[in-house]
C-alpha cells in the first residue's frame, strides 16, 4: 500500500517576524517528497543551501538584535593589514577581549555574531560584527587601534537585517570565518510543526496569489507580507511555499 501525501506546516517566530514553510511529506515517514540527493543537480542544491543559510541567519539576527544594537565593520590601515586569516583571527580575539571588558565595565551583556572576510577585489581581510547595544558607539570605535572601526545603529525597519543575512550567506570568493556568542537566543531556530494544518485548496490559493498582500493580512491578522516564494521540485513536481511575514507597525519607534 502506497504512502499518503500530507501537507506539513513549519512555523518559526523570531523578533517581529513569522516565517511559515508549507510542503508535502509522506505520511508515516516525515520526509519531504523530493528527488534523491544523488539526482539533485549541483547548481540547484547550491542555491537551495544558500537560501537555507539566509533564512537561518535572518532568524538569528531578528531573534537577538533590534534597532538598539549595532553593525560594526573593522578594516585595517595599510601598515597593519594581516597577510593570513590566522593573523586576522588573532586581531579579532584581541578586539573582542577589549569589547568584553568595555561591556563588563558598563554592566551590559554582550551578544554578537561576527565574520572575518577576505575581500574579492583586493583580497584584504576585514571584520563584520552585529553586536548588542548598551555602550556608546564612539567607545566601541576607539578600542581598535590598527585601522578604522565603523559602528552604526542597526536599521531593521528597512529590512536591513534581511540584507545582512543575504550578504553573510553569499558564496565567498575568499575564505570567511564565522563565530557567535553562546548567549544568543536560539529558540528562534526551533519551529512549531503541524501536519494538515492548512487545507490543500488554501495552499493552492497561496501559490497562485503569492503577491496578494491583502489576502495574507486576512489569513495572518496583525502581520504584513514581506515575501512569499514558491519552489517546484525538479523531479517530483511537488510545490513548497515559504512565507515571510512582519508585525504591522513594529517599526514605529524613534531611531534618534
Amino acid at each position: 500500500m502506497g504512502k499518503r501525501v500530507i501537507s506539513r506546516r513549519k512555523e518559526y517566530n523570531f523578533g517581529n517576524y513569522k516565517e511559515i514553510a508549507l510542503y508535502p511529506v509522506y505520511s508515516g515517514s516525515g520526509r519531504k517528497v523530493r528527488e534523491e540527493k544523488a539526482k539533485t543537480t549541483r547548481k540547484a542544491q547550491k542555491e537551495l543551501n544558500r537560501k537555507m543559510r539566509i533564512r537561518k541567519i535572518h532568524r538569528l539576527l531578528n531573534g537577538n538584535f533590534n534597532h538598539k544594537d549595532y553593525f560594526v565593520t573593522v578594516t585595517y590601515s595599510e601598515k597593519f593589514v594581516p597577510s593570513t586569516v590566522e593573523e586576522a583571527q588573532a586581531d579579532y580575539r584581541e578586539f573582542m577581549k577589549k569589547l568584553r571588558k568595555l561591556y563588563k565595565a558598563a554592566g551590559k551583556p554582550l551578544k554578537y555574531m561576527a565574520w572575518i572576510e577576505k575581500g574579492v577585489e583586493k583580497g584584504r581581510l576585514h571584520h563584520h560584527l552585529v553586536i548588542s547595544g548598551g555602550v556608546q558607539r564612539e567607545q566601541i570605535e576607539n578600542i581598535f587601534t590598527k585601522g578604522f572601526c565603523d559602528c552604526k545603529r542597526l536599521r531593521p525597519q528597512s529590512d536591513d537585517l534581511l540584507g545582512l543575512a543575504e550578504y553573510f550567506a553569499k558564496d565567498p570568493k575568499g575564505k570567511r570565518t564565522f563565530t557567535c556568542s553562546k548567549n544568543l537566543d536560539r529558540t528562534c531556530l526551533i519551529p512549531e510543526i503541524k501536519d494538515n494544518a492548512v487545507a490543500k485548496h488554501k495552499i493552492r490559493k497561496l501559490i497562485e496569489n503569492n503577491e496578494d498582500k491583502e489576502m495574507f493580512e486576512k489569513l495572518y491578522p496583525g502581520f504584513e507580507l514581506v515575501k512569499c516564494e514558491n519552489r517546484i521540485n525538479e523531479y517530483s513536481r511537488a510545490i513548497s511555499v515559504n512565507i515571510l511575514l512582519r508585525k504591522k507597525g513594529c517599526y514605529g519607534y524613534d531611531l534618534g
